[in-house]
């Protein structure tokens, strides 16, 4: 009689054109200055996105250097899981994709939110298209999806670089250094304001 091998406790095979996937997510995440996961869906408008729209965001985006890219719930949660972030199971619900910004998070993020403000005053969208669920910021942090339309608030890169150079006394080497990371360093401070409130309240 043969016997067949259980596969209980077995890593399910990945087959490649899903591996290809997780592996450009992944890429993307080491590129971006700030990713983020949102729930978006195709349709009629005052609900969805039309095709036309969605085609528009990826061709403005890509002018601001950022990007749109689309995938399976399941592949994305298995690329952060693979680079050891924990994101709750519910934001991978309904049909989502990922907006990755390489240069200015900020840029990207005004852009999105102009975009939705003109879907919203030209054709009566109510809710936030796309709409954020959280977001990842270098090296390797989940941040909200109130962190992520925050950063959409920031003053534009120009502002801060001015505002910067006005205060700094350090050499420009390190004032270099510290620009690449300032939007992250103020969501941290965001966060850090957050969690200190919600100590205090309880």
């Amino acid at each position: 009689m043969a016997i067949t091998a259980k596969r209980e406790g077995f890593p399910k095979k990945i087959r490649p054109e899903k591996r290809a996937v997780i592996e450009k997510i992944k890429e993307n995440l080491s590129k971006a200055q700030l990713a983020v996961f949102a729930q978006f869906q195709l349709g009629t408008r005052e609900t969805s996105l039309t095709v036309n729209d969605f085609t528009q965001l990826r061709m403005t985006l890509a002018e601001k250097g950022g990007s749109v890219y689309v995938a399976k719930n399941t592949l994305s949660r298995l690329a952060l899981k693979e680079l050891n972030l924990n994101v709750d199971d519910e934001h991978f619900r309904g049909p989502n994709l990922w907006i990755f910004a390489y240069d200015d998070p900020v840029e990207v993020m005004k852009t999105v939110e102009k975009f939705w403000g003109y879907l919203r005053r030209n054709f009566g969208v109510k809710e936030r298209l796309p709409k954020p669920k959280f977001g990842v910021m270098p090296p390797n942090k989940v941040i909200t999806a109130e962190q992520v339309i925050e950063i959409a608030k920031l003053p534009p890169k120009e502002v801060m670089i001015a505002t910067t150079l006005a205060t700094m006394k350090a050499p420009i080497t390190n004032f270099v250094w510290a620009l690449n990371n300032i939007i992250a360093k103020l969501v941290w401070a965001l966060q850090a304001i957050k969690e200190k409130k919600e100590k205090g309240e309880a």
